[in-house]
């Protein structure tokens, strides 16, 4: 009896469990403002929501930190700590990144991954 209620709910639980990641499991996409605004509302315990926010390199400051711009044509920092990325980062680069904004005196983006477009 145990043995056919494990596998009653193993057949019904997977696939919820595989439509509940895919709805729910991806980062939304937003701008730099937007991310600003999730930053904001989360507590102060707990880190910044991780959103994707398309990008423009407009210059490169290191390998690790470079100014971009998003959609609406705001500028920001970026800090990048991911992996090393197969091709180096470079000023006119559009690609999007995700991460999470810090919300201090200067708010920058700590980007953790990079997709390139």
């Amino acid at each position: 009896m145990i043995r056919r209620i494990v596998i009653v709910a193993a057949i019904i639980g997977v696939p919820v469990a595989f439509w509940y990641a895919s709805q729910y499991g991806q980062p939304e996409e937003v701008t730099f403002n937007q991310a600003i605004v999730k930053a904001t509302s989360s507590s102060e315990s707990e880190q910044a929501p991780k959103v994707v926010i398309n990008v423009a390199v407009e210059y490169v400051d290191s390998d690790h930190e470079l100014q971009c711009t998003d959609a609406t044509g705001r500028t920001f920092k970026v800090v990048y700590t991911g992996s090393k990325p197969a091709t180096a980062f470079a000023a006119g680069q559009r690609m999007r990144l995700l991460g999470h904004v810090h919300d201090g005196s200067i708010p920058y983006f700590h980007a953790t991954q990079r997709f390139d477009q």
